[in-house]
């Protein structure tokens, strides 16, 4: 037989019972989320002294770079400075050699013309054994048989035009194989006419007695 349950069936309350909590055990509290903005602060400190150091290094590299140049341009200018004064020198020692080429050329021309002088205004019986000539200044020794001869040599060469100033140094008697002679020395500046003698008053005419 079969039977049939006309009537509702009854709900059931579900009584939820909370988890018994374990002695010791702190209750469940939610944690609060952590913030990321301290993280994104480090990235970006990280990255700006990485920036940093890579500006820092491409600097220190220009730098380098730069002192090698001016090293390079050093040697460069030290070699030059060198080579210029290398030919400042031999232009010094050039400059030297064709002056005193020239200083000779002039005392050549110098010489050759006292020379003349000397030979065409040596009196008879005057020989000369000694010609220096430095600065301008003319020494001359020589012999002769008298104080004579000796006046006419020095007013010949005072006549020449070429000397002035002639003066008598000193003379001497000397005697050699039995023979006396004067020994003289002169000085003359070459160059330098002699003064004109200043000339003579005229002597007053002798008075006629009466």
């Amino acid at each position: 037989m079969i039977r049939i349950n006309l009537f509702k069936p009854e709900k059931k309350d579900i009584i939820i019972t909370p988890a018994l909590e374990m002695p010791g055990q702190a209750p469940d509290v939610e944690k609060p989320r952590r913030s990321s903005t301290p993280s994104l602060i480090m990235l970006l400190a990280v990255v700006a002294v990485a920036a940093a150091a890579l500006t820092q290094q491409q600097a220190t590299s220009r730098e380098r770079r730069l002192l090698r140049v001016a090293e390079d341009d050093k040697r460069k200018l030290t070699a030059v400075l060198a080579k210029l004064e290398e030919l400042e020198a031999r232009k010094s020692i050039v400059e030297k050699k064709i002056g005193l080429i020239n200083e000779l050329k002039s005392q050549r021309e110098i010489a050759v013309r006292i020379m003349d002088v000397l030979s065409t205004t040596l009196p008879d019986w005057v020989w000369l054994t000694e010609v220096n000539y430095e600065n301008q200044l003319l020494k001359l020794k020589g012999r002769a048989i008298s104080n004579t001869m000796i006046a006419e040599y020095i007013a010949k060469l005072e006549q020449s035009g070429l000397f002035g100033a002639v003066n008598l140094v000193e003379i001497a008697q000397k005697t050699q194989r039995n023979e006396a002679f004067l020994e003289f020395s002169l000085t003359a500046a070459y160059g330098v006419p002699a003064a004109p003698a200043p000339a003579k008053p005229p002597s007053p005419a002798p008075r006629r007695s009466t």
